[in-house]
C-alpha cells in the first residue's frame, strides 16, 4: 500500500494537471468568445449589405421594368409579369424596302468639275 507521502505527492500532481487544464478551458473560452464577437459582427456586416443589394435590386425592377414589388422580382422563383418590350439599337445598317428607282431619283447628281 502506499504511503501517506505518496499520496500527498500523487494528490499534488493531479491538482497540478486539473489547475492547467483549467487554465487551458479558460484560454480556449476566451478565444471563443472572441471568435464569437467576430462572427456577430460579420454577420450584422453581411445584413447590412443583403438590405442594400435588395435595395438596389427591388429599386431597379421596380423602376427600370416597372414591375410592381412581389412580381417577378429577385429571389420569388416567378417569371416576371407584364414586363415591357424594350427597343434594340443595332449597329447594322437596315435594309431600305424602297424599290431600286425610288431610291436613284431621290440621289441627287454631282457632276465632276474641272480642276
Amino acid at each position: 500500500m502506499a504511503t501517506l507521502r505518496e499520496l500527498q505527492l500523487s494528490l499534488r500532481e493531479k491538482i497540478e494537471e486539473v489547475r492547467q487544464r483549467d487554465e487551458l478551458i479558460d484560454e480556449l473560452e476566451a478565444e471563443l468568445e472572441q471568435k464569437d464577437a467576430l462572427l456577430n459582427c460579420l454577420y450584422s456586416e453581411l445584413d447590412k449589405y443583403r438590405s442594400v443589394v435588395r435595395h438596389r435590386v427591388t429599386f431597379s425592377v421596380n423602376v427600370d421594368d416597372d414591375i410592381p414589388e412581389g412580381r417577378g422580382g429577385c429571389g420569388t422563383g416567378s417569371p416576371p409579369q407584364n414586363r415591357p418590350k424594350r427597343q434594340a439599337i443595332s449597329a447594322e445598317p437596315v435594309a431600305d424596302t424602297r424599290p431600286l428607282g425610288d431610291l436613284r431619283r431621290s440621289l441627287v447628281h454631282v457632276g465632276k468639275t474641272a480642276a
